[in-house]
């Protein structure tokens, strides 16, 4: 059975060298390295998200698809199996199947929404040869759509119209492995047998009028708070939609009675909160099936210590379950010896190497493994580390906090990006530092955090990204600032370029009146963004430029005698 506690126990090396010849599994017997762990969340992170699209519309082939595409996320698409096609001209707004199947085969999900859409509590459970029954709506759409759709089982379903009881859920688990429904808050990180049935995705209900596209802002500040909330509890959020158009498109999408249609704007900037979110590690954007698949081996999931010497670590790790969809790799922390630095990670046909990190009094491996796909062996690698950090350092400074850090050396070693984590909200992103590539000599960087003035306790770490996307965090540090801001600043926007929202941060030295105001290339007035009192402090406010062509803009503080300008770039 698997064991995940931490417990050391030395034992004598004749003992050793008969349990390496026999094997004794980590349910027997405690051994000093080889405990594993399984991440709440693949790679560690903090939550889970889903994107949801139902019905089948072609708007979710020709806009929805490529965008989250764009952002390198991959959503689940619940089809009406009735409503989609061979070929166009199609039924009404609805898609094909060509359509369909090419986005199975970019990685996203083609999830069953039935045959019919028909209401599941209101027809008879029949079976799944006569049409208009609840079995026959389960088994037949399942059955089309892994016709359809070669490259993958249909396991994710969704509820027509979000109606279900109990009659339906016990039969909806006869054919796949979760359903979903709508819900208010975010979805508990564990879950078991029937609760999986039950799981419910956060729908935007957009007031009218839409007329710009800022109208729709306070939804996408009521998205935002949900899925804040669903990283500060470490829970599974998840969004459905229905129709997606370009803003251009709204007004006829409204004529025809779409439901609550979502504009590609409004998508592209809840793809950009995810992203940077995603980047700070918070969230882990995946589809149903595949965040399904993880939890359920997760809570499955077993591991023996077959061997453990100062060089190898090997164990065999299985879960529980028997169906064969279950292949998903989890995340996992292995403990290994203290002079370990990187190990050489072996399974199966599955080679990598992984560096170590400390948690604790631990020195650990975080890997990746598939439960009963053979056995995971660990072999201690002298690479040097990517990067070498010699030094890094929070120190308050004139215009803020000063990050130092020096390496002594560097392989291939792409970029570092600066995390902030102020009291115990979360990590943030906020920039970066190109890295040297190469470099065996002492490598000197640095950062000002001008934005960190306000009273408070910050932490900082680095991200150390190599050329092939491989990082490792860097330890954290920590300053405290006990002092208001002593000058008036204005911070160059983030991210920068942008599209739509942009962030602008700013800092008084003392009570008064400030505006900030953006202004277009030849010095036209845009947008007022502040206008009123504001008492000592360091500010921060968002603009969305959802309604304003790409080009070059220009944004102006003017705080008592104090004014400054900079440039920032609207790129669509």
């Amino acid at each position: 059975m698997g064991n995940s506690t931490n417990l050391k126990v030395k034992i004598p090396t004749a003992v050793l060298i008969f349990l390496f010849y026999f094997g004794v599994t980590g349910s027997t017997t405690d051994w000093e390295y080889g405990q594993t762990t399984v991440k709440k969340w693949a790679d560690g992170r903090k939550s889970a998200f889903t994107f949801t699209f139902d019905d089948g519309c072609m708007s979710q082939y020709t806009y929805a698809a490529p965008l989250l595409d764009s952002f390198k996320f991959k959503g689940t698409f619940f089809i009406v199996t009735s409503l989609l096609t061979e070929d166009l001209p199609g039924i009404e707004d609805y898609g094909t199947w060509k359509q369909f199947e090419s986005m199975g085969l970019d990685g996203h999900e083609i999830g069953s929404h039935t045959v019919d859409h028909v209401d599941l509590t209101t027809i008879q459970t029949g079976d799944t040869l006569t049409a208009g029954t609840l079995l026959y709506e389960l088994y037949q759409s399942k059955k089309i759509i892994e016709g359809k759709i070669s490259n993958q089982k249909c396991i994710s379903f969704a509820y027509p119209s979000l109606a279900y009881d109990s009659t339906v859920t016990s039969n909806t688990q006869l054919f796949y492995e979760s359903g979903r429904s709508g819900g208010s808050i975010p979805i508990d990180s564990s879950l078991t047998g029937t609760q999986f049935y039950t799981i419910g995705a956060y729908e935007e209900y957009f007031n009218l009028p839409r007329n710009s596209v800022q109208a729709d802002h306070d939804e996408l500040v009521d998205f935002e708070n949900y899925m804040q909330n669903a990283i500060t509890t470490g829970r599974w959020g998840m969004l459905e939609a229905h129709e997606v158009v370009p803003f251009s498109l709204l007004p006829y999408m409204l004529q025809q009675g779409a439901w609550y249609p979502m504009t590609t704007e409004w998508l592209t900037s809840v793809c950009q909160w995810l992203k940077q979110r995603s980047d700070s590690n918070d969230v882990w954007i995946e589809t149903i099936g595949n965040i399904t698949k993880y939890m359920k081996e997760r809570e499955s999931f077993q591991y023996d210590i077959l061997m453990q010497t100062s060089t190898i670590v090997k164990l065999n790790v299985t879960d529980t379950l028997t169906n064969p969809i279950y292949n998903y790799p989890l995340t996992i922390d292995v403990t290994v010896p203290p002079d370990w630095k990187a190990a050489i990670i072996d399974q199966g046909t599955n080679k990598d190497t992984a560096y170590t990190f400390i948690s604790g009094s631990d020195n650990i491996i975080r890997t990746y493994v598939i439960p009963n796909s053979g056995l995971l062996i660990l072999n201690k690698a002298d690479i040097p580390l990517p990067v070498e950090l010699t030094t890094f350092t929070a120190t308050i400074a004139d215009k803020g906090i000063k990050l130092s850090w020096s390496t002594s050396t560097e392989i291939n070693n792409n970029q570092f990006v600066i995390e902030r984590m102020q009291e115990n909200k979360s990590w943030e992103r906020i920039g970066s530092v190109q890295g040297s590539g190469n470099s065996n000599s002492t490598k000197a960087y640095s950062f000002i955090d001008n934005s960190s003035k306000s009273k408070g306790k910050y932490s900082y770490r680095l991200k150390m990204i190599d050329n092939d996307g491989k990082f490792k965090y860097s330890d954290v540090v920590s300053v405290v600032v006990n002092t208001l801001p002593e000058i008036y600043s204005l911070d160059q926007n983030y991210p920068n370029p942008f599209n739509p929202n942009t962030k602008i941060r700013y800092t008084l030295s003392s009570m008064g009146h400030v505006t900030v105001k953006v202004y277009d290339i030849i010095g036209n007035e845009i947008a007022t963004l502040i206008n009123e009192e504001k008492p000592t402090g360091s500010y921060e406010l968002t603009w969305n430029a959802g309604n304003i062509p790409s080009g070059v803009y220009y944004y102006r503080i003017q705080a008592g005698s104090f004014t400054e300008t900079k440039k920032m770039i609207l790129l669509k």
